[in-house]
């Protein structure tokens, strides 16, 4: 499932940017037998900072969670530098 939560500025490396925040969570069924509810991941949760500016996102993070544990992973991303033509 995905939906835009926000509209607002942002700053990274590569400078300030007019962003469109966008949410992005999905799950999977636990399979009892076949997983380990403590580190197989059931949940994940990805935001996307979109500019149109610079016609690309500037900003990105993905978690994952276990069924018992919770947090399992975190990446994030974030746009270093930019030349527009």
């Amino acid at each position: 499932t995905g939906r835009a939560v926000s509209a607002g500025s942002i700053q990274t490396v590569a400078g300030s940017f007019e962003t469109v925040q966008v949410e992005i969570t999905g799950n999977r069924l636990f399979i009892r037998g076949q997983m380990d509810d403590a580190i197989d991941p059931v949940f994940l949760r990805a935001t996307a900072w979109l500019s149109v500016r610079a016609r690309r996102v500037v900003r990105f993070t993905h978690q994952t969670f276990s069924a018992r544990n919770g947090p399992l992973a975190r990446d994030s991303y974030e746009l270093a530098s930019l030349t527009l033509k």
